[in-house]
């Protein structure tokens, strides 16, 4: 009884730290300056959100985003 005990303590103990050990802040980067190397995600985006202020829709919205795409440097 006296082993299982210390057995529950420890494992407690353990569960605890591993909870409290996942649950650190990271520092983030600093964000202020734009990485020239942009994913092809980030592009995408980008140009999606053109399209959207241009108001295109259908087709031409389409092979709008498929040229800012293209031409975009990343």
């Amino acid at each position: 009884m006296f082993k299982q005990s210390i057995l529950i303590i420890a494992l407690i103990a353990g569960v605890i730290s591993c909870a409290q050990a996942q649950n650190q802040p990271t520092e983030e980067p600093n964000q202020t300056t734009e990485n020239p190397h942009k994913s092809k995600d980030s592009v995408f985006r980008s140009c999606k959100q053109q399209a959207d202020q241009k108001q295109l829709s259908g087709n031409d919205r389409s092979a709008f985003v498929a040229n800012c795409v293209k031409t975009t440097p990343r």
